[in-house]
């Protein structure tokens, strides 16, 4: 599910904070964002890049 909050996965608290200071509110929003421009983003780096691959694969049948 696209529409499926951030703010409700199984994500650590600072990278929902991040999400939430650059309006990336639910599954789809990130789905349409480029991994580049993401690390453009203050405080996105290497390990959030990583969580949020590993999150991606563990919740596919949810981003489908």
């Amino acid at each position: 599910m696209n529409d499926t909050l951030l703010a409700e996965c199984d994500l650590s608290v600072r990278l929902k904070n991040l999400f939430k200071l650059n309006n990336i509110i639910t599954i789809g929003d990130l789905l349409n964002i480029d991994t580049n421009e993401l690390v453009k983003y203050r405080n996105f780096g290497k390990r959030s890049v990583k969580e949020i691959k590993e999150f991606l694969e563990t919740n596919k049948n949810k981003t489908e």
